[in-house]
């Protein structure tokens, strides 16, 4: 089972995931039909903002809380 994250590139070219709270823990989507929801909802508020918002493979190595 593959689980989902949400990369978000800055417009200075900076990446960074959708974390869980205040921490640094890259959120975890069990599904992409979730990931998706949640990436609407920031494509709605972040658009202009930033380069791009994209769903990701859960990056190898980081573990959630």
């Amino acid at each position: 089972m593959t689980d989902y994250a949400i990369k978000v590139i800055q417009k200075n070219g900076d990446e960074d995931f959708l974390c869980d709270g205040l921490g640094n823990t890259p959120t975890r989507f069990p599904s992409y039909a979730a990931a998706m929801r949640q990436y609407d909802f920031l494509k709605v508020g972040m658009e202009g903002d930033v380069k791009s918002i994209n769903v990701v493979k859960y990056p190898k190595g980081r573990k959630s809380a």
